[in-house]
């Protein structure tokens, strides 16, 4: 489809059905303002749309979760000073090991829920005076030492998904560390200047054969479509927006697409492999292959089995039968009589519907560290042991959660049945 966006950002007012009804390739989204759930990035996968997240790492937001009410008024260590431009944004002794720590955290937890990948916004931040003058190391540069810790962060997050895309917003001088071109999978300038020092650097990762993006503000019709042109030019993915980043679509973005070349975003987007594009219901069987895909039921009686990767699952409304094969995986149940035979790794099963019942066979946790989820949000079931009954749990570590904040983690000692007394 040609009016399609290849790229775009949006921070305020994007939710689930916005994301569903514009057309793009690859999205990025806040996620505590978009409030996706993993079944529902998993069906915008489906799409065809790559789901990014926002994640200022150059910075502390007093809004995130991760901050506590009590740093108002004594903010920890690593907290520096308040960004003048952003307010609520302070920023942070990135080198700290707390502060490293929350953003590991933060980070495994955005691939858990399914995103296929993470905007790292502040890729500058080692640059401002007050992160200098705070830094006192002598262990290399302070460049070296942001370059360090982004690199920690995307390993950190492809331990959980090993597909898991990064890309770092900003930070142009950054891209002279090979160890950092490599470690990310695009690069995004946000206003770029086009100036000979930072062409040349941007091209490192162009070379490396990893996309770079390029977002400006213009207000004219004739400003934009001037900046694409030098863009797409210059061998980057251009979007024109508003500084709010509101959701904010000019007409010349659909521009876009006809003069990118077809692998233009190659480097940040997942393969997906459907179902039949037919609307017709029909009984399937849909085989993964190795690598992160999204595998889609039809809606007729259909047998998914995930391949060796990370995958998205999302059922059709017949009676399926899953089977999950080694990768983290990710299973959206949908209407129907579904069996889901669980392997040993790390799957995340959201019960999104009352229709049917589902049986959970060899129930078994990741054994190596981290949970397998099972999620039975509010009012999927009228009582929480019908949604147990089914369950049969076979050891590993498991945390089984059913809605209004019922829960029980189980640490490997089976349980063949599990009632409402186990939580």
């Amino acid at each position: 489809m040609t009016n399609t966006i290849p790229f775009f950002m949006q921070n305020q007012d994007a939710g689930y059905s916005e994301l569903s009804s514009l057309n793009f390739t690859v999205g990025v989204v806040d996620p505590d303002d978009s409030g996706l759930t993993t079944s529902q990035i998993a069906t915008l996968n489906t799409q065809g749309k790559t789901m990014f997240s926002y994640l200022d790492v150059g910075e502390a937001e007093n809004f995130r979760s991760y901050w506590q009410s009590s740093w108002d008024s004594h903010p920890p260590s690593f907290v520096l000073a308040p960004d003048q431009g952003s307010p609520g944004d302070y920023l942070v002794a990135f080198w700290n090991t707390t502060w490293q720590g929350i953003m590991v955290n933060y980070i495994q937890t955005l691939a858990k829920e399914g995103y296929n990948g993470v905007f790292m916004d502040m890729g500058d931040a080692y640059t401002y005076p007050a992160v200098v003058a705070a830094y006192n190391h002598s262990d290399g540069t302070i460049a070296n030492a942001y370059a360090d810790y982004i690199i920690k962060l995307a390993n950190a997050a492809k331990e959980i998904n090993p597909n898991f895309k990064v890309m770092l917003n900003n930070g142009t001088g950054l891209l002279s560390n090979a160890n950092l071109v490599h470690a990310i999978d695009g690069f995004d300038v946000e206003q770029p200047t086009f100036n000979s020092t930072d062409t040349a650097l941007i091209h490192n990762v162009i070379a490396a054969g990893k996309t770079v993006t390029a977002i400006n503000y213009d207000s004219t019709t004739s400003q934009q479509a001037a900046f694409i042109a030098k863009a797409v030019g210059d061998g980057y993915v251009p979007f024109e927006s508003d500084t709010a980043l509101d959701g904010y679509v000019t007409s010349t973005d659909y521009s876009i697409k006809t003069q990118l070349p077809a692998n233009a975003l190659s480097s940040l987007t997942s393969s997906v492999a459907q179902s039949s594009s037919s609307s017709t219901p029909s009984n399937e069987i849909i085989t993964g292959t190795t690598g992160t895909q999204t595998l889609t039921g039809n809606g007729g009686n259909d047998t998914i089995t995930a391949g060796i990767g990370n995958d998205s699952i999302v059922a059709g409304s017949g009676n399926d039968s899953i089977v999950l094969s080694s990768g983290n995986n990710t299973v959206a149940v949908g209407t129907g009589t579904s069996i889901i035979d669980n392997s040993t790794s790390h799957n995340n099963i959201l019960f999104s519907t009352t229709s049917g019942y589902t049986t959970i066979i060899n129930f078994v946790g990741h054994a190596f560290g981290g949970n397998t989820v099972l999620e039975f949000p509010t009012g999927v079931y009228s009582t929480p042991t019908l949604a147990l009954m089914h369950v049969a749990y076979s050891g590993g570590n498991a945390f089984i959660s059913i809605g209004d904040g019922h829960h029980v983690e189980l640490m490997g000692v089976a349980l063949y049945s599990l009632n409402i007394q186990d939580f």
